[in-house]
């Protein structure tokens, strides 16, 4: 079964001990805010606000949508990269 994509922004952002967001600083990052899980929100605005995850077009984050394969291997690299900075 694959994952969804506030899953896998949640379990990676764990691993790599990046903090989420509080809830008032998730606030319009995603155009789709409101289907973003409240477990999820901080996680994905955490992770876009450090550059390291890129919006989807119209500026959504969707949630749940099934991550890729690619979108977990860019993810995983932007992530290295960021802590050997």
């Amino acid at each position: 079964m694959q994952e969804t994509r506030a899953e896998l922004v949640s379990r990676l952002a764990k691993a790599a001990g990046i903090k989420p967001l509080e809830p008032e600083k998730t606030k319009g990052l995603f155009t789709d805010e409101s289907e973003i899980p409240a477990w999820a929100a901080g996680y994905a605005a955490a992770l876009q606000q450090a550059g390291l995850l890129q919006r989807r077009e119209d500026g959504k984050f969707e949630p749940l949508g099934q991550a890729t394969s690619a979108e977990t291997a860019v993810l995983q690299l932007r992530i290295i990269e960021f802590h050997q900075h």
